[in-house]
């Protein structure tokens, strides 16, 4: 009876350990969840081939696409054109930023709205590896610096009016 109830026993235990561990992990994965989802940045995951995997609520609202409507898809085509305003082919970024992530810690380029907006968003890129080392996913956090970058070209077409009028007041 003592052997049949202490083995009772160190079973009832680790069923107690497992429960209170599932619990923590159960908190901390909402502590996460809730912190990705309020973020005041664009998060996402994608596959090397540029598959979005994930999309944070932000994102959704900035770029006007759900959940539903993203995942799974590439982001070429979706939020990212297929050429950039100068005519640059963007699948080609993409695809170089999936193959060698650790090159491009920071990169900036134009995305596309669901309404045709073009906007820049400026993206930190890390590569999420699998057990064997492998790139699995990238997470993409986004920043929207299309005002910065309209404010720098207003900066430098009042720099070159300024030397025009200098130029002018020379002569």
């Amino acid at each position: 009876d003592v052997n049949l109830l202490s083995g009772i026993a160190s079973q009832a235990a680790l069923g107690i350990i497992n429960a209170l561990s599932f619990q923590k992990l159960r908190e901390s994965e909402k502590k996460y969840r809730e912190l990705v989802e309020n973020a005041n940045s664009m998060i996402l995951r994608r596959d090397p081939a540029g598959k979005i995997t994930f999309f944070n609520e932000y994102a959704q609202k900035f770029f006007g696409l759900s959940e539903k409507e993203i995942l799974g898809r590439n982001m070429i085509g979706t939020i990212v054109p297929e050429k950039d305003s100068q005519g640059n082919d963007q699948r080609e970024v993409v695809l170089e930023i999936g193959a060698h992530p650790g090159n491009y810690p920071t990169h900036e380029y134009e995305n596309i709205r669901s309404n045709g907006q073009r906007a820049w968003v400026s993206w930190a890129n890390k590569a999420l590896r699998d057990p064997q080392g492998n790139i699995s996913e990238i997470l993409c956090i986004g920043n929207d610096v299309t005002g910065l970058r309209e404010a720098g070209k207003e900066k430098k077409a009042l720099e070159a009016r300024l030397q025009r009028a200098e130029k002018m007041e020379a002569i």
